[in-house]
């Protein structure tokens, strides 16, 4: 499959970096980067095996937050078909969203009761965000605060904002795979 042009756009994971917040990597070697004079290093590929890993999670993961807390997915990106948005305003902002889910009355209620995540009523009908991630145990005891919090990676908490700012929608689900246990559901707020 042919992967999209990353030169050619600032992406949900450069946000932290762009804004200098990522353990990953600087302003400077995004720009690098964007404008092809980056070399990879050990660092890159090590990483990448980490977001190859989590790629493979990610249906998994989205599987578990329909069977587990009755989201309705209405659209899943896919290397074959990314699920990918350009900013109305400023076309080198894109984002690819994980999934959408159509927020429901059954998945608020569900989610309040079963984990005490609060989601706005007057959303129900409209469409948000959800973005999968994987963490190794250790890391995600250090790095991961309460579920149905914001208390994410601020890389991760970056890339979800983007997310909505270049899509326009108010909240990504974020879901968190530790190990092989079920999904810890987080929320961002635009």
């Amino acid at each position: 499959h042919m992967q999209p042009d990353r030169q050619q756009f600032i992406g949900g994971s450069d946000a932290a970096a762009v804004l200098g917040v990522s353990e990953w990597s600087t302003p400077v070697e995004v720009h690098l980067k964007k404008t092809g004079q980056h070399q990879p290093t050990g660092m890159d590929r090590k990483r990448e095996r980490i977001l190859d890993r989590g790629r493979r999670e990610e249906p998994h993961i989205i599987n578990d937050l329909v069977e587990l807390c009755g989201i309705k997915i209405t659209k899943r990106s896919s290397p074959e078909a990314p699920n990918r948005y350009v900013d109305p305003e400023h076309a080198f902002l894109a984002a690819e969203i994980d999934a959408e889910w159509e927020v429901t009355a059954e998945a608020v209620n569900r989610l309040m009761v079963e984990r005490g995540i609060d989601i706005p009523e007057e959303l129900i009908g409209t469409t948000q965000n959800v973005e999968a991630k994987t963490a190794h145990p250790f890391v995600a005891q250090k790095t991961f605060g309460e579920e149905g919090t914001d208390e994410i990676p601020i890389e991760y908490y970056c890339q979800a904002i983007h997310g909505l700012m270049v899509t326009g929608r108010q909240i990504a689900l974020v879901a968190l795979r530790v190990y092989v246990d079920d999904p810890i559901i987080y929320i961002v707020r635009r």
